[in-house]
C-alpha cells in the first residue's frame, strides 16, 4: 500500500512493482490537474530511478532541464 500519487509514491510504487510485488496507490485528490510548478530532482535520486525504471528515467531526462552536473551540483560558481 502506498499514501500518495504524488513523485516519491509513484517512484516508491514503480520500485516496489520492479521487484513483484502488487502495489495499490492511495490518494485524496480526486483527480490530477496540471500543478505548473517545477518540480526539482537531485542527481542522487534520478540515478536511483534510473536503476528502478530506465525508460521513466529517459523520459524525464529527455523532458527536464539540467541546471547543474551530476559530480558537484554546481553548474557555475564554487570550484574544489
Amino acid at each position: 500500500i502506498i499514501a500518495g500519487g504524488g513523485v516519491a509514491g509513484l517512484v516508491a510504487a514503480a520500485a516496489a512493482h520492479s521487484k513483484g510485488m502488487q502495489v495499490a496507490i492511495f490518494e485524496q485528490a480526486s483527480q490530477y490537474a496540471p500543478y505548473g510548478g517545477p518540480i526539482q530532482i537531485q542527481s542522487n535520486a534520478l540515478r536511483a530511478l534510473e536503476r528502478i525504471n530506465k525508460k521513466v528515467y529517459d523520459e524525464i531526462r529527455a523532458a527536464g532541464t539540467v541546471t547543474a552536473d551530476r559530480v558537484s551540483g554546481l553548474k557555475i560558481g564554487y570550484k574544489k
